[in-house]
């Protein structure tokens, strides 16, 4: 299979994290304590930066997307695990929602089940 670089962005420090949270619709996040909302064109596959910027006190490690229809956030929601221990979670449109604390270590990855959120962290443990 063969791969083309269609588009690329470029923020002030590395990227940790990506997310999809719809079709054409992605979310990342870094070292520079932001979580960016990036649409991808359907006909170039560029990627097109939205106003969208969620601020975090420290890097951004992990993301996940939460689909609009769950008991949790109906409208859907972005999650971000931060190196501050810190899980927050967010609006598509960058209001911050819910801060769940517990990790004393980063937090570097996130899996679902159903509604469930199941984190993993520098601190050695997964909760959910």
């Amino acid at each position: 299979m063969e791969y083309k670089l269609v588009s690329e962005f470029h923020t002030s420090a590395p990227v940790r994290s990506l997310t999809e949270a719809s079709a054409g619709e992605i979310y990342s996040g870094g070292e520079d304590a932001c979580v960016r909302n990036f649409s991808i064109l359907e006909a170039s596959g560029e990627l097109d930066p939205t106003a969208t910027v969620m601020q975090h006190d420290h890097w951004v490690t992990a993301l996940t997307y939460l689909a609009p229809g769950n008991s949790v956030c109906p409208e859907g929601c972005v999650v971000s695990g931060c190196r501050d221990s810190v899980i927050r979670l967010f609006s598509k449109q960058g209001v911050l929602l819910k801060e769940l604390k517990g990790h004393t270590g980063g937090v570097i990855s996130f899996s679902w089940q159903g509604e469930r959120l199941i984190s993993g962290s520098w601190d050695g443990s997964a909760k959910v």
